[in-house]
């Protein structure tokens, strides 16, 4: 079987979910936590690898409350723990943030999911009790480039 450029990079990933991993016809990786949330990882159309969780659908006033609330934690938080985005199609909040393949070392995982994963429990558990996620109201320090540049 030959392997594909994504299954060459997901064995960086195997050490930090403890399971082996590889692509799938659709050249995408579906990694199901035990906390319920699935971390979905694919290359996109300019190479970056993409990490991306998707949410329960919602529908109706807390949806848009919900939608409110994620563009804020955009423009309050560090791009490091992701960002969000909203999928029309299903009518779910998408959480997913890039990565450059030529970032990844094997040291840094940790570094790069923990963040992404940390946000994406408290927002799942929130979303399924119909709650919205806390969002403080002061801006964390950004590290890195914030989002459009702003």
């Amino acid at each position: 079987m030959v392997e594909s450029h994504l299954d060459n990079l997901l064995k960086v990933f195997e050490p930090y979910f403890n399971c082996p991993l590889s692509a799938d016809a659709l050249q995408t990786c579906l990694i199901k936590l035990k906390s319920g949330i699935k971390i979905q990882i694919e290359l996109n159309n300019y190479g970056l690898i993409l990490i991306g969780c998707e949410f329960d659908s919602v529908l109706g006033r807390y949806q848009d409350l919900l939608l409110k609330e994620a563009l804020k934690a955009n423009h309050l938080h560090s791009l490091a723990s992701g960002c969000f985005g909203f999928s029309r199609k299903n009518s779910a909040l998408i959480l997913f943030k890039f990565v450059d393949p030529l970032d990844l070392k094997p040291n840094d995982i940790s570094k790069i999911l923990d963040p992404f994963i940390i946000k994406a429990k408290l927002w799942n558990e929130a979303i399924k009790n119909n709650l919205l996620p806390a969002v403080s109201d002061t801006k964390e320090e950004i590290k890195g480039p914030k989002l459009f540049g702003l």
